[in-house]
Parts: C-alpha cells; sequence; structure tokens
C-alpha cells in the first residue's frame, strides 16, 4: 500500500477522516475547512471497510463520498486519507521543465503545465511534490503528482 499521508502533501487542508459504518449509511462528509470550492481533492481508502464502490463529489463546504453499498457496521472501521486545495499560483517567468517553488497562493490564480517528453524523476527530498502531465496512453493526457514521504514516492493521477 502506498505511503497515505503522502497523498496529501502540498494541499492546503487534509488529513484522515474516520467514520464508523453503520450498514446502512451510504454518505459520508469531510469538512475540508477551505473557504471556496477546492480545485483538486484527493482521497483514499485506508481502511478494508472503506474499500468498495463509491462516488465522490465536493463543493464548497465538503467532501462527499457515497457509495453504492454502505460499508459494513463497525466502531470507526471506514478510513479515508484525504487532500484539498487550489492547483497553484500564476508565475510570471515560469519556464517548462524548471524547478519553482510555489508560495502565498491566492484563489483564483493558476499555473499552466504543458506536456513534455518524459515522466520526471522521483523528488530528491522527504516532503517534496512534483506536480506533471503525462501520456496516460496515445490519445490521454493525465496531470500527476509524485510525493516523497520518508523513502516511499507515491504518485498519484489528479483527474
Amino acid at each position: 500500500m502506498p505511503d497515505l499521508a503522502a497523498l496529501r502533501t502540498g494541499f492546503a487542508a487534509g488529513g484522515p477522516a474516520t467514520f464508523s459504518g453503520t450498514g446502512s449509511q451510504t454518505v459520508f462528509n469531510i469538512a475540508h475547512g477551505l473557504p471556496t470550492t477546492p480545485e483538486v481533492i484527493t482521497l483514499k481508502e485506508s481502511s478494508d471497510d472503506a474499500a468498495g464502490h463509491y462516488k465522490v463529489t465536493y463543493d464548497s463546504t465538503n467532501i462527499t463520498i457515497t457509495y453504492a453499498v454502505a460499508p459494513i457496521s463497525g466502531s470507526s472501521n471506514v478510513t479515508f486519507i484525504w487532500g484539498a486545495g487550489y492547483i497553484a499560483e500564476a508565475i510570471q517567468g515560469f519556464t517548462p521543465g524548471s524547478t519553482t517553488v510555489l508560495t502565498n497562493k491566492t484563489i483564483g490564480d493558476f499555473l499552466n503545465f504543458t506536456k513534455q517528453g518524459s515522466t520526471p524523476g522521483d523528488p530528491a527530498s522527504v516532503e517534496d511534490t512534483i506536480f506533471y502531465i503525462r501520456a496516460i496512453d496515445s490519445n490521454n493526457n493525465g496531470f500527476f503528482m509524485k510525493s516523497k514521504k520518508a523513502a516511499a514516492i507515491a504518485e498519484v493521477q489528479l483527474g
């Protein structure tokens, strides 16, 4: 299993979410605490009882997880690691392929990514994250991130 804490690295808000299954409850809400609707979220189940077929939506208040079939009844048995935030900020003079540290993010700002010829290497330092575009297949590209937490590297597709 990937290092779940690394999945939330680089996001404005995030952490663990723990629920107790009832055997009939199919909707679980995580209050993200951001001032507006996040531009991107990441969510990964961190317990066996949280696994299953579910849909994730989000708005200005919550990340909502809706299961097709309710998780089984149990105490604190439905757990997730989540992250929510904004893509990036506008940067004057950004050069594709360069290393840029994003600070002082402003809601509504953005950063344009272009597909490069190859996937970047792993982050060098613990807590570092690389965002990039890579080919999924010959017809589609995807937005990905690689994070390093302790000695583990997690690569996640973001949408």
